[in-house]
């Protein structure tokens, strides 16, 4: 969570915060720049793992993403391709216990920063 708050809260490079709009299926702006470090790095290790559910938001959003921050920190930065598989029983799945309100954060966070980005 570090990264995400680091994330919100970096003036200089303000769109650092939009890949973590990723999991909630909105896709990665053209114009993104993020920082390349191993905190992007480790953040879409873990959204390339939700990325092969194609019952998960990520999966529409992923790939896309991918190639966009390939193309700005290096070619092998994070895994360019993430082969996309039905949503069947031993696939990836979030932890249910803690799956809404990781979701509802996001969303609630996803929101307080389009409004801010509004009255600047």
């Amino acid at each position: 969570m570090t990264g995400f708050a680091n994330a919100i809260t970096n003036n200089t490079s303000p769109s650092d915060a939009y890949i973590y709009y990723l999991p909630l299926g909105v896709e990665l702006k053209a114009s993104t720049k993020p920082t390349c470090n191993s905190c992007l790095q480790r953040t879409m290790n873990i959204f390339s793992t939700g990325a092969s559910n194609s019952t998960l938001p990520v999966a529409r959003t992923y790939n896309n993403a991918a190639a966009a921050v390939n193309q700005n920190c290096g070619s092998n930065f994070v895994n360019g391709s993430v082969a996309v598989t039905s949503g069947a029983a031993g696939s990836w799945r979030a932890p249910a216990a803690d799956s809404m309100g990781v979701v509802g954060l996001l969303g609630l966070v996803a929101l307080v920063v389009s409004w801010t980005e509004l009255l600047l």
